[in-house]
This record gives structure tokens, sequence and C-alpha cells, in this order.
């Protein structure tokens, strides 16, 4: 008996080693080809990977260093959450055709990846990674602050309202569910001092959907979608910093934000709702919360909103925006379709190339009419008469008959009287 419980403990043993063991690898395996694609813009290195039998893989101590930042990004922890430890085998199986060695790797039912402190510094560099201004909006332009010479809150001013650095837990992943055919996507970012953010997505989409889609395949349909923000703490040091250089106080602030913010969507042709421009108001006195949802009725034929008023669009959509988890009542808007197209996708500027200078000709003795002398008095010219005599000198005057040709001497010149039918050839200087 007691060999047998001897033999058991070994064997149980041997097996965890062995699973641990195969995690290990496997993650290493993945972590290395992660470096080989990203090898031309970060460099990557991590202290450990642990994992347990609830389905959890943790690589601690990860240090992202990208290059155009030039500063390391530390990670305390990157974990991944299968659903259970038989699907992590399931997938990591080099025996199964959905290993991620295989062609045929497949995904596991649900997955979630989380960050732990990640600590993100507050540098200049970020400005490497901004695209360049091409002279279009988003909707995100509409919401205006009233901060003096400071149109919008970048990496400098996020240094100057006390932000040196950014610590950010996130969570991402996916769960689906093969009965219902219901697809949920998720996320949910938490930087501390600034702000929270969650969203949902649940999309009606089969299994073996593939971009792009086959001649009778069924489109994916979205079912729900929420985004939640929730204020911690950044619009009063946001306030802070802006009455700071306006000298306003924090009523005049968001008074003065609300009105920018009017003058830019009537720039675009959109003309808010009172609710929803007292519903920004409310957002700019901070540590406020807002949300949107769709929540679509069945079989939406989406081609038709087009053709559909504003109201009916809120309704076929299932729309709802609350602010500080109070419902706004009037979403309506008047929009010119027009001006808003305008506004955020501006026809770009075509600048035309300059025009090459002309070439550039050297001065010589070129041959003219005779008909076009009088264009070139007072220039240096050689003569050639029918008895094949050359003058060389400069125009001085032309007659109706004549030039008269200015011939330089050792001591002053002598002039020339030529009759136009005795010249067999001319050339000008020039």
């Amino acid at each position: 008996m007691k060999k047998f419980i001897v033999t058991t403990f070994l064997v149980v043993l041997g097996a965890y080693g062995a699973f641990k063991g195969l995690v290990w690898y496997q993650t290493d395996q993945a972590i290395a080809r992660f470096k080989e694609a990203t090898a031309l813009h970060m460099a990557v290195d991590y202290g450990w990977i642990s994992s347990n039998l609830e389905g959890e893989i943790i690589i601690k101590d990860v240090k992202l260093t990208p290059f155009q930042l030039r500063e390391t990004i530390p990670i305390q922890e990157v974990s991944l959450k299968f659903p259970s430890v038989f699907a992590m085998l399931d997938y990591y199986s080099p025996l199964n055709r959905r290993s991620p060695q295989s062609s045929n790797a497949g995904m596991p039912e649900s997955l979630e990846i989380s960050i732990v402190h990640a600590n993100l510094p507050m540098v200049d560099s970020w400005e490497n990674y901004k695209p360049e201004p091409d002279g279009s909006h988003n909707i995100g332009d509409f919401l205006a602050i009233d901060c003096g010479d400071v149109d919008g809150v970048d990496v400098k001013e996020m240094r100057e309202m006390g932000y040196d650095r950014l610590q950010v837990d996130a969570s991402w992943g996916y769960n689906y569910n093969s009965m219902s055919s219901l697809l949920s996507l998720f996320f949910n970012t938490d930087i501390q001092g600034v702000s929270n953010i969650q969203g949902r997505l649940d999309i009606d989409v089969d299994r073996n959907f593939s971009w792009p889609p086959s001649e009778g395949t069924k489109l994916p349909r979205l079912k729900y979608l929420t985004y939640l923000y929730e204020d911690a703490s950044f619009i009063k040091r946001l306030t802070l910093f802006c009455t700071k250089k306006t000298g306003d106080s924090p009523a005049q602030f968001v008074e003065g934000s609300v009105e920018k913010s009017q003058q830019i969507m009537a720039e675009a042709g959109v003309t808010p709702s009172a609710d929803m421009i007292n519903a920004y108001a409310d957002y700019l006195k901070g540590d406020g919360s807002f949300e949107f949802i769709l929540n679509p009725v069945e079989e939406l034929d989406y081609s038709l909103l087009a053709f559909m008023d504003m109201n009916s669009i809120v309704d076929a959509l299932g729309l709802q925006l609350r602010m500080n988890q109070v419902m706004i009542p009037d979403l309506s808007a008047t929009i010119d379709q027009a001006r808003l197209k305008a506004f955020l996708s501006p026809p770009p500027v075509v600048v035309e190339a300059p025009k090459p200078p002309p070439p550039k000709v050297e001065k010589a003795y070129r041959q003219v009419e005779v008909e076009e002398l009088d264009a070139y008095v007072g220039y240096p010219v050689r003569l050639k008469e029918n008895s094949g005599k050359l003058i060389e000198g400069s125009i001085e005057k032309v007659l109706e008959y004549q030039i008269d040709v200015a011939v330089p001497l050792q001591t002053g010149s002598v002039s020339f009287h030529i009759k136009k039918r005795d010249i067999a050839e001319v050339k000008v200087y020039k």
C-alpha cells in the first residue's frame, strides 16, 4: 500500500512537472516569436513564466523598450487566462491540430489577457508615434476645452498637471458561445488618477466565418455595445491647470468650454439638443461618468439608417447616453451632412509643385535677321558684308536703310554707316 501511494505521488508529481514544463516551453517559444516580429521596433525582456491549475499563465517582470520612445516600460506581470486548465492543455498540446505550432491553429472558447501595473513614462518622445496631421477631424474634436493657448492635452500638459508617469492596469479578451453563436469582446483599462474605461461588444457570428465572406455566408450582426468612461480626478486637475492659465473660475471654465464646443460643432454643421449640451457641462464638473449603449432592434437593416430622421435612428439602434448614470432624455441633433463630411474629412489640399526655373542660357553671338536689329541697339554685333568684309562693334543707331556701328579703336571709337542691303550676315551678342 505504501509503495502504491509513493508511486501514485511520483506519477502525479511527474505529470504536474510535465504540465509546467510544457506550458513554460510553449510560452517561451511564443515570446521568442513575438521578439522576432518586433525586433525592428522594440526590445522585449521578461523575468519568469509561471502557470497554475486554474488555466492561467503569468509572465513576470516584463520590460518593453520601444526604440523611438527611448524609455523602458516596466510591467509587473502579463497573464493569459484560459477557461480551464484542460482548455489550456488542449490549446498547447503538440498532438492537437489546434496547437499554436499547427497551420490549423484555432482559439479556445474564451481567453482573457491582463496587464498589471504597466508604468508609462510621460516623455516627449511619445510624439514620434503621432501620425502626421492631415487636416481631418474626429468626433472627439467636438468636445473642446477653454484653456488659453492650449487646444488639447498632450504629454507636455500631462506633466504640468502632475502626471510624470501613468500606472495602467488593463484586461481584454473574448468569450464565444457556440450554442448561441454569440461572440463577446470586452476590455477594461484603469489609468490611476486619470480614468477607468470599460467596454463590451456582442456580435452574432458563425464560428466558421472568415473574411472576405463567401457568397451566402451569414454576416456578423451587432447585438449589443456598451462603452463606459469614469473620470478619476483627471477633470479636476485639468480645470485647475486651465484656470491658472486663463485666470477664470471653475464655473467660467465650464461655460467657456461648452461655448467653444458649440462653435466647433456649428462649424461642422451639427446642432445638438440642449440636454446633450448640459450633459457635457455636467461632465466638466469632474468625477463623473459617461456611458454609451447600443442595443439595436432584431434584424435591423442598417442600409435604411441613411433615410431615417434622428429620432428614428436613435430608436432603431437602441441608443442611450448616460451622464453620471442618468439617461440623457433628448438625443436629437440637426446635422448638415455635407458640412459634417467636409469637417471630418476635408478634401486634400493640392499644392502645385514649383515650376522649375528656366534653363540658364550662356551669352554668345547669335544670328538674327536684319529686320530685328532695332531691338538690339547698344548690343555688341558682328557684321559680314556681301563683299566678305567683317565689322565688329556695337549698334549705335538703326535707321530705315542703314545702321550705325561704333567700332572701338585704341583711343575712342569710330562710327561705320552700313547700308542694310550690303549686310550678308549679322550676329548679336545676347
